[in-house]
């Protein structure tokens, strides 16, 4: 008899693993009616408080109901799943050998330029987190350094993503759905939109830090394995690429910025796996400059969004090729090719400004551009 069952949030249809251990939870289902799953609108439930909650109601059900035989208990998302070094999601055998060893398995941490509370308060209403810690200070004192360590920490774990055992996933449970709940008293989400409107999801993803911290917990930090884009990602994407197909740049860019102003989520790497959305920003952006002063630019090579994601690649790769060969042109043919291939394909000095502007090293994998070089070598396509 299997000892994990590792529980999939979902909110919609998707690709189930072949594992049996892995097993589809529906969350908010109260809310938007069931789709076959497991689902989290029996028995003690916050089904319908989703749009607060997030897939803690699903964490909510799981503590509250569900009571099978299993020793582990997992959260992992419809598109998010703790993968070993072969890229495939983990195993029973594998998470048993883990947990033999560890207290649990969390997502790997990544140090990030700001602390945890820089970011929430950039994201998010800052004074909702200051609403969690005096609800933990009331309710839990002892965990008060715990907490003022991981707001002030450079690192956390991402999404609610978690494999531990059963009495430590229960004892988790009734600590944080107190601590929250009670925060909840005090948090006002009357204005919010209906992304920040989870904001107890939100505020929840640090406290698993919390948790870690407090019982000096034995960590197995795991990667997180994407399956899919995020829904958001994807439909902006569809709609800004018939928009663009249909030749309205300056409505696609607004749409962009209106969008990415309310959720600036979906162009984050765990929604928007392929990193387009910097790059479809910078074709928007290029597209309308290049309109507005009348300049045969990008939009002539193509109405198509992917197809123009592509070229901008290939401008950036050509880019990275010229500036490496340095301004005394040492590879001659070489970067004679790339500035033929330039000049035909319409690159103009607003292209190349926005690409010397923004770093796009992580998407294409190499040191910044060259500056000094690009300009001096391409100074004669670009007129500067």
């Amino acid at each position: 008899m299997s000892e994990t069952k590792i529980f999939v949030m979902t909110h919609k249809k998707f690709p189930e693993p072949d594992d049996p251990i892995y097993l589809p939870l529906q969350v908010g289902a109260a809310e938007n009616g069931r789709l076959g799953y497991l689902s989290d609108d029996t028995g003690d439930n916050i089904s319908a408080e989703n749009h607060l909650w997030g897939e803690l109601t699903g964490m909510y059900w799981i503590w509250k109901n569900y009571d099978g035989p299993e020793k582990y208990i997992g959260i992992n998302h419809y598109r998010r799943y703790f993968i070993n070094e072969k890229h495939e999601f983990l195993g029973e055998c594998e998470i048993e050998r883990i947990m033999g060893e560890y207290d649990m398995i969390a997502s790997k941490t990544n140090e990030g330029e700001q602390t945890y509370y820089e970011a929430y308060a950039e994201a998010h209403n800052a004074h909702d987190l200051g609403e969690v810690g005096r609800s933990l200070e009331r309710l839990y004192p002892e965990y008060s350094e715990a907490f003022k360590a991981a707001i002030s920490s450079h690192r956390g774990y991402a999404a609610n993503l978690m494999i531990t055992t059963r009495e430590q996933y229960n004892a988790y449970c009734e600590w944080l759905f107190a601590i929250l709940s009670d925060a909840n008293k005090s948090i006002d989400v009357s204005g919010y939109d209906l992304y920040h409107a989870r904001v107890l999801g939100f505020l929840s993803e640090g406290m698993l830090l919390v948790w870690a911290l407090h019982h000096h917990l034995r960590v197995f930090e795991a990667e997180i394995g994407y399956t899919d884009e995020k829904a958001e990602t994807k439909e902006l994407k569809l709609a800004i690429g018939k928009m663009i197909k249909d030749g309205l740049f300056d409505e696609a860019e607004k749409l962009f910025n209106e969008i990415m102003t309310v959720r600036p989520d979906i162009g984050l790497r765990l929604s928007d796996i392929r990193q387009e959305i910097p790059v479809i920003q910078q074709i928007l952006y290029i597209g309308n400059q290049e309109r507005i002063r009348g300049i045969a630019g990008i939009y002539e090579e193509s109405h198509d969004l992917n197809q123009l994601i592509a070229l901008y690649g290939d401008y950036y790769r050509a880019l990275q090729r010229i500036g490496e060969a340095g301004e005394d042109n040492a590879k001659g043919a070489c970067v004679e090719a790339d500035l033929e291939w330039l000049r035909m394909h319409h690159f103009t000095a607003i292209t190349l400004e926005v690409m010397l502007h923004y770093d796009m090293c992580s998407k294409y994998g190499t040191k910044p551009l060259n500056e000094s070089a690009v300009r001096a070598r391409t100074s004669h396509i670009t007129g500067m």
